[in-house]
C-alpha cells in the first residue's frame, strides 16, 4: 500500500514551461520534415547506408 501512495501521488504542484512547448512543436515538426525527406528519397537513403557499410579500410 505504501509503494502505491509514493507512485501515484494525488495532488501535483508543478507547470510545464511556455518554452516546454515551443520546443516539443519545433521536435515534432523537425521529425515530420526528416520522415518526409527520407521517404521521398528512399533509393538514395538505401544506397547512402550501403555505401556506409561497405566501405574498404584504405591503408
Amino acid at each position: 500500500m505504501a509503494a502505491f501512495i509514493l507512485l501515484f501521488p494525488g495532488t501535483a504542484f508543478a507547470y510545464v514551461d511556455p518554452g516546454t512547448g515551443a520546443y516539443l512543436l519545433q521536435l515534432l515538426i523537425t521529425v515530420f520534415g526528416a520522415v518526409m525527406f527520407y521517404i521521398s528519397r528512399p533509393g538514395q537513403l538505401f544506397k547512402l547506408i550501403r555505401n556506409f557499410f561497405s566501405r574498404k579500410n584504405k591503408k
